[in-house]
């Protein structure tokens, strides 16, 4: 199954190439925020139900998870990622790679972008150098990799209805909230 990721600078993508644990630096405590556009839960029930703990203790603990884990997000569809490629000033690398189903199922969540998506946030041990399939590098507005991803990827360029509805029924099914629906978690 091909999935897709965003935003890797050159340095970052020889580490994935070299499996390096590490690919991100460690997020300063007091930069850290809790994503609202998408359902992953990065606080644990217990942190913002226990009134005794503090926005800080939070933080702290999204800071050692995010640098600890490594997430990657993945994404079947390229459609966000090219949106989010011609938003951002950095210089992208697009990974394409195989992930087993079984395990991308256990890390899946919805994205809320223009449509529902299903989306996956893989610690990085599951990403290997033997199952990236490819790194396509883009520069915003660069025709020539537009076309060099559209005759690749063309199944994979926008998100279906078909995708969707698959993603609404997820969020029925496992009873999935976006994040900033939660009244329960605390302004941070």
């Amino acid at each position: 199954m091909i999935k897709f990721h965003c935003g890797f600078n050159k340095e970052q993508v020889e580490k994935l190439q070299n499996n390096e644990k590490i690919i991100f630096p460690k997020i300063p405590v007091d930069n850290i925020y809790v994503p609202r556009k998408n359902t992953f839960d990065y606080i644990p029930r217990y942190m913002y139900e226990d009134d005794s703990i503090k926005a800080r203790e939070i933080k702290e603990y999204i800071s050692n998870d995010m640098y600890n884990s490594q997430y990657i997000f993945l994404s079947k569809y390229l459609e966000p990622v090219l949106s989010f490629c011609n938003t951002t000033k950095k210089r992208n690398y697009i990974m394409a790679c195989d992930i087993d189903e079984e395990i991308l199922k256990r890390y899946s969540g919805i994205g809320g972008y223009d449509k529902l998506m299903i989306e996956y946030r893989l610690p990085r041990m599951y990403i290997k150098s033997d199952n990236i399939l490819d790194f396509i590098y883009f520069e915003p507005f660069d025709d020539e990799t537009m076309s060099l991803l559209l005759s690749k990827y063309e199944d994979n360029i926008y998100i279906s209805s078909e995708e969707e509805e698959k993603a609404e029924k997820l969020m029925q099914e496992n009873n999935l909230v976006f994040n900033y629906e939660k009244s329960k978690v605390k302004s941070l």
